[in-house]
């Protein structure tokens, strides 16, 4: 939202926040163009205004009429196992966001991909959501089955799984487990140890969306370029810091 703001700004556009409650705001304030950061199908009230352009983000909808931005979130996950497959794993463990949402499964589906191009099996007991129950309960049954990597994939408990790993279980991270983190949020590097990412290229979402609503909010657009649908995917990387090692010669659990 932050970054959507800036991009605006040096456009010269102004920015309203609505919540995903009150959508039907957009009709009454002279809003010229919808970018949607929303994760569910709530934009779809929104293709009824005439000449109003809805752009989602993350939240793919081209196949609705909605212009979607959004990065490759199946890749996320395959790249992210595939580091830890490449450095020894075996029992690599993935932690998801809400069950269910389009970001998480498409991740959950790069992993299981992963998994399976290295012929290793896919136990059901290590795919989990932070819907599930406590994290600590999930982290200690993973701990005590021997676990020896992690996808931290939940956006809402990535920070409360690195504190149970490193403060009441008593792991080393890269060194009796391995993590790989969602997001490069800057607060990341400073962990013990910095945390190895997933990074999206946030920014330029950002700058397409705010560049793509102007574009499309344009009088003079021909009538064929504003009904095309926009659907564009953007690529993740990995950042590599230290939470990754060869997996222990004995397993915590």
């Amino acid at each position: 939202t932050s970054l959507i703001n800036e991009f605006a700004y040096r456009r010269g556009i102004g920015v309203e926040l609505f919540d995903e409650a009150n959508l039907e705001s957009a009709c009454d304030c002279g809003v010229s163009a919808v970018i949607g950061i929303v994760f569910g199908d709530s934009l779809l009230e929104l293709r009824g205004i005439p000449n109003l352009p809805v752009i989602t983000l993350n939240h793919p909808m081209a196949d609705k009429g909605i212009h979607s931005l959004y990065t490759d979130h199946q890749e996320q996950g395959m790249i992210a196992a595939q580091r830890l497959l490449e450095a020894g794993h075996r029992k690599i463990a993935f932690l998801g966001g809400l069950s269910g949402e389009w970001g998480v499964e498409q991740r959950l589906s790069g992993y299981r991909a992963a998994m399976a191009a290295f012929g290793v099996p896919c136990n059901p007991a290590w795919v989990r959501f932070s819907d599930d129950g406590p994290v600590y309960d999930i982290l200690q049954r993973w701990i005590g089955s021997g676990v020896t990597a992690l996808l931290n994939f939940s956006e809402d408990v990535v920070a409360e799984t690195l504190h149970v790993l490193s403060n009441v279980l008593h792991c080393r991270i890269g060194v009796d487990i391995s993590t790989i983190t969602l997001e490069d949020v800057p607060i990341y590097q400073y962990f013990t140890p910095p945390q190895t990412v997933i990074r999206q290229p946030l920014g330029e979402l950002a700058r397409l969306a705010v560049e793509h609503a102007l574009r499309l909010g344009d009088n003079n657009l021909p009538a064929a370029d504003r009904a095309r649908v926009l659907d564009l995917c953007l690529c993740a990387e990995i950042v590599e810091r230290d939470s990754v090692g060869p997996p222990p010669a004995s397993p915590v659990g």
